[in-house]
């Protein structure tokens, strides 16, 4: 029993050494992680939050501007768009980044992503389908032109104006009707018994110095009784005028009255308040967490 007493005498003093070693070493880590974790979020949001809230706030006031100008709704990519914007708040998404995010601001992050891709979508689909269906009533229409009947033409092909597709894009976005004379750039015919299109002529609605040659010519011919000798058309373009002359007579009724019945049945407008909505979402969101990191 002397033995033992002697023994523990001698441990107990070692084993309060290791007890107190531990204890030291367990707070000085604790200490470390938590300094880690403190300095992490510290960086996390001066460098990635609160950079995120002011590219956000500039997306925002952007939509507003465009909002205000444009109208109803507005681009989020190409010409007279908030793309410049855009990019660096969806920059944030990246490998690299979105790991200085909570999990829950990633994925608000994201579905801003995913709500403007889907309204991107809906829109080029939607233009898409215009231009299909303008195509198959101008060709329905064509094919009673006098010129289509004469040359026995078995088909037409038809090519459209570049900035067709800002038309009717505009009219999705504020309802608007289009002035759809003048949309067609030129007309190709092939006619009957041809063994290839090789054997075709076309109707030109375009001039070599690009001209509008809707507005430009056909209208001061038409409406200000300019001689047409003026602009020194060559035959493709003077047959030009002359299918512009037809669809002067037809295009409104044929094409025009269906059309804009088609574009007014069409609503995007329910994608363009989810990205609002998303995006104001983000934006409480992560001043929540700049707020909560921020000691006063």
């Amino acid at each position: 029993m002397d033995n033992l007493f002697t023994l523990l005498d001698k441990l107990l003093p070692l084993l309060s050494t290791f007890l107190g070693a531990y204890i030291t070493y367990y707070v000085t880590i604790s200490s470390k992680k938590k300094e880690i974790q403190v300095t992490t979020k510290i960086k996390a949001r001066d460098e990635y939050w609160i950079p995120l809230c002011k590219d956000l706030e500039k997306l925002l006031l952007k939509i507003q501007e465009l909002t205000d100008h444009e109208g109803n709704l507005i681009n989020f990519y190409g010409d007279d768009s908030c793309e410049n914007e855009l990019l660096p708040l969806l920059n944030y998404l990246q490998p690299e980044n979105r790991n200085y995010f909570y999990p829950r601001t990633r994925n608000i992050l994201a579905l801003c992503n995913k709500t403007i891709q889907v309204y991107e979508n809906t829109i080029n689909s939607n233009i898409n389908l215009i231009k299909e269906e303008f195509r198959k009533l101008y060709h329905q229409m064509i094919e009673n032109f006098s010129v289509y009947k004469i040359n026995n033409c078995i088909d037409c092909g038809i090519s459209l104006r570049k900035d067709f597709d800002d038309d009717i894009k505009k009219a999705l976005f504020n309802n608007k009707r289009i002035d759809w004379m003048g949309c067609v750039k030129s007309v190709s015919f092939f006619k009957e018994g041809c063994p290839s299109f090789l054997d075709s002529f076309s109707a030109n609605m375009y001039s070599i110095d690009d001209l509008d040659f809707y507005s430009e010519i056909w209208l001061p011919i038409h409406e200000n009784e300019i001689a047409k000798e003026v602009f020194g058309l060559n035959d493709e373009q003077d047959l030009g005028l002359s299918v512009l002359d037809y669809e002067y007579e037809h295009i409104d009724v044929e094409i025009g009255q269906k059309l804009d019945s088609f574009i007014q049945s069409i609503s995007i407008q329910e994608y363009y308040i989810s990205i609002i909505d998303a995006l104001n979402f983000l934006h409480s969101e992560i001043l929540k967490n700049i707020d909560e990191s921020t000691i006063l």
